[in-house]
């Protein structure tokens, strides 16, 4: 039987420079199309770029962080929900992730799954956060 042999796009990702996306925080990779304009790239996709950052995102991350402080231990993020008006927010828990994984990437939080701190890009299901 032959070997698994790596894909090509496999050993591209791992020599291409990647970046975060401003909008929903997670990372993304460099992408032939955007060989001439890579340093001006911000959004890993249309979706991100049509759904920017705003206002209401960095209060959702600052709610966030008053949350965990005065808790002082992991909480569910459905717990902020409660907090905003989700008539305001189009995909309340979506944003809430958002904002998460966007205050990982500065180092403020971790994000865990069953007590385990995980790659906040790739996380899927249930999650805690908690302060560094």
């Amino acid at each position: 039987m032959a070997a698994h042999k790596p894909s090509k796009s496999t050993f591209q990702s791992s020599n291409q420079e990647t970046k975060l996306c401003a909008s929903c925080g997670r990372i993304f990779g460099y992408q032939k199309r955007w060989e001439k304009t890579w340093e001006s790239v911000r959004y890993c996709s249309k979706g991100c770029r049509q759904d920017k950052f705003e206002k209401r995102d960095a209060n959702l991350e600052e709610s966030i962080l008053n949350l965990l402080n005065s808790k002082q231990q992991p909480i569910d993020p459905s717990l902020l929900e409660a907090t905003f008006d989700a008539e305001s927010f189009k995909n309340l828990r979506e944003r809430i992730r958002r904002a998460a994984r966007r205050l990982v990437a500065q180092g403020k939080i971790d994000i865990l799954q069953k007590g385990r701190v995980v790659d906040a890009s790739s996380a899927k299901g249930p999650i805690e956060l908690r302060l560094k």
